[in-house]
């Protein structure tokens, strides 16, 4: 039951750190068409 919650916590926080990346990547992506600084 330990192992199993932590890997799901590690799970979840690997998922929120992806997510925050990805939506980091996106801004820099639209900042870059638009000619926006990053």
């Amino acid at each position: 039951l330990w192992e199993d919650n932590f890997w799901r916590q590690r799970i979840y926080q690997f998922y929120n750190t992806d997510i925050k990346a990805l939506i980091i990547f996106a801004y820099c992506l639209f900042s870059s068409v638009t000619q926006f600084s990053c």
